[in-house]
């Protein structure tokens, strides 16, 4: 059984090649240095890249795992895609959400991506509002976008799903002991879980 860090694959047939096992801090590494700053799983991130218009852009997201590519075996970044006012589709644009915008609003999105660590650039202090206020932030997120049925749509923060860094806690053992691991896997359909 295999239990290190997920892995990206074009070709998704095990389950450490899937979300679940990517997102989860109890396999793989909770942190990653870049240029001597530690990044850890849950924090808030942003990179310059290219759109589709070759401008430079910068983005944000929240880590959301350290996977290995299948081929490469180069350490990647998962991250959950955050958008600003500008990236949102027009049908949610309104004057509140821009004024909103210049005081530091963001959008999560149910997007996920995968990226080097060497494009990241540093860290941003994100308040989720359904979450206590932190002493300092430069941003903070109250609504999630995504697409129901061709359709672009808005939900409150307070209704995420919360990453497993957020309810885990993850203990450091002592080296001298060895650790196992096991994974349950439990299959559930109409007539209950088997």
């Amino acid at each position: 059984m295999y239990f290190g860090p997920g892995i990206y694959s074009d070709d998704k047939r095990e389950l450490w090649h899937g979300d679940i096992w990517h997102k989860s801090p109890l396999f793989g590494s909770t942190c990653i240095q870049i240029n001597n700053v530690k990044y850890n799983l849950g924090e808030f991130v942003e990179w310059h890249g290219s759109n589709s218009n070759t401008e430079t852009s910068v983005y944000y997201g929240r880590i959301v795992g350290f996977i290995i590519h299948d081929k490469s075996k180069q350490p990647l970044v998962k991250v959950e895609q955050i958008i600003n006012f500008d990236s949102l589709p027009r049908s949610l644009k309104s004057r509140q959400r821009k004024n909103q915008s210049h005081i530091g609003m963001l959008w999560m999105t149910d997007k996920s991506i995968i990226i080097e660590p060497t494009i990241i650039e540093s860290k941003i202090r994100v308040w989720l509002t359904d979450i206590n206020q932190p002493d300092r932030y430069e941003y903070f997120i109250e609504e999630i976008v995504y697409i129901a049925n061709g359709i672009w749509t808005i939900r409150s923060i307070n209704l995420r799903h919360r990453h497993p860094i957020e309810y885990i806690q993850i203990q450091d053992s002592p080296r001298e002991l060895p650790i196992y691991k096991f994974f349950l896997d439990i299959y559930i359909d109409k007539f209950g879980p088997f």
